[in-house]
C-alpha cells in the first residue's frame, strides 16, 4: 500500500504487477516488462515510484502517475535467479535488495549504482527492512537467523537466533525499538532492538508468511500458510483476534490510519475493513471480563493483557470483505 493509503501494488505470477484505487477497488494500471513471476513490490516514501522484483534477478523503477519504466537494476546474475526482496530507505534515496544468492545490496536510485554488499548470512536471504530512521537494515534469512547492519559502513551490528526453521519476514514497529519476524517454524518474534531479548508468538498452524505492524505499533498482523491473519497485542504478545482467509496470507499491510488491512494471497486480494483496531482490542476486553482474569490465580499470567486499551463505552464493529 503506498504511504497515502489510496493505492495498492500486486504482483503476480503472470509477470506484472498492477495498481489498484483503494476507494473503489479500480484498477489504475497495469506495469509489464518482466519476464518472471513478480515476488516482492515497495513504494518509495514519496509514493510516486514503486519498485518491483522478479525472479529473473531484476529490480524495476515504476512511475506511479502514469505507469511508466523508470530505470531497471540488474541486482542478480543468471546462476541466482529465485524470490527477491527490496526496500526503500525512510529518504527515498536507497534501495536494498537481496535474494537467495544469500547477499544483501544498497542501491543508489538516482543512478543505480551499487553502494555496497552485505555478507554474513550462510543461506538466502528471503526479507529485509530498513528501520524508521534509516540507520539501520535488518535481514532474515533461510539460515533461521535475522542479522542487524550498520548502513553507513555495512557492517554487522549483531546476529538474531531463535526460530529454528527459515525466517520468512520481517518488519521494524514505527518506533523501530522492535523487529517482528515470522518464519517456517510457524512462530513470530518480537524482538527487543537493544538488546535482543524477545516475545514468541504462538498460534499459526503453518508457516508464517506475512506481518506488518500498525502505525501505532501496538498491534502486529500476521499472515500463515494456515489461511488465517492474527492480531496479537505487541505489550505482551497476547493474541487479540483471528480472521480466516480464501488462500494463505502472503501479504499484509495497513493503511496510514490503520483502520483498513489489506491482505494478500496467492489467487486473490482482500480487503478487510475494521472501524478501530483500539475498539476492537477494548471490545475483546470487555468480552473476557477483566474482572475475571484478574482475579482468577489460574488467569495471572494473562492480568495485564488489557493493558491501554479498557474502556467504559460498549463500541460495535463492522468488518467487510472486498
Amino acid at each position: 500500500m503506498n504511504p497515502k493509503g489510496d493505492i495498492l501494488a500486486t504482483g503476480s505470477g503472470d509477470d506484472t504487477a498492477k495498481l489498484w484505487r483503494i476507494s473503489d477497488g479500480s484498477l489504475i494500471n497495469t506495469l509489464e516488462g518482466h519476464t518472471w513471476s513478480v515476488n516482492s513490490l515497495a513504494f518509495n516514501p514519496e509514493g510516486n515510484i514503486l519498485a518491483t522484483a522478479s525472479g529473473e534477478g531484476l529490480v524495476k523503477l515504476w512511475n506511479v502517475n502514469d505507469g511508466s519504466l523508470i530505470t531497471t537494476l540488474e541486482v542478480l546474475n543468471t546462476k541466482n535467479k529465485g524470490r527477491k526482496t527490496l526496500a526503500f530507505n525512510p529518504k527515498g534515496d536507497n534501495l536494498a535488495t537481496a535474494g537467495w544468492e544469500g547477499t544483501a545490496k544498497l542501491w543508489k536510485i538516482d543512478d543505480g549504482s551499487l553502494i555496497t554488499t552485505l555478507e554474513g548470512h550462510t543461506d538466502k536471504i528471503t526479507t529485509l527492512a530498513f528501520n524508521p530512521e534509516g540507520d539501520t537494515l535488518a535481514t532474515g534469512s533461510s539460515d533461521r537467523t535475522a542479522k542487524l547492519w550498520n548502513v553507513s559502513d555495512g557492517s554487522l551490528l549483531t546476529t538474531l537466533e531463535g526460530h529454528t526453521e527459515a525466517v520468512e519476514v520481517l518488519a521494524f514497529s514505527p518506533k523501530g525499538d522492535t523487529l517482528a519476524t515470522g518464519g517456517l517454524d510457524s512462530t513470530a518474534f518480537l524482538w527487543r532492538v537493544s538488546d535482543g531479548s524477545f516475545t514468541t508468538l504462538k498460534g499459526h498452524t503453518n508457516y508464517v508468511m506475512s506481518l506488518a505492524f500498525n502505525p501505532e505499533g501496538n498491534i502486529l498482523a500476521t499472515g500463515g500458510r494456515d489461511r488465517t491473519v492474527k492480531l496479537w497485542n505487541t505489550s505482551n504478545g497476547a493474541l487479540i483476534t483471528t480472521f480466516g482467509h480464501r488462500n494463505q496470507v502472503r501479504a499484509l499491510a495497513f493503511n496510514p490510519e490503520g483502520n483498513i488491512l489489506a491482505t494478500g494471497g496467492f489467487a486473490d486480494a482482500v480487503i478487510l475493513r475494521l472501524v478501530s483496531l483500539d475498539l476492537l482490542m477494548r471490545r475483546g476486553c470487555q468480552w473476557v471480563g477483566m474482572a475475571y482474569v484478574r482475579n482468577n490465580p489460574d488467569m495471572q499470567e494473562w492480568r495485564n493483557i488489557c493493558d491501554g486499551f479498557e474502556s467504559d463505552e460498549a463500541p460495535s464493529l463492522s468488518n467487510n470483505y472486498r
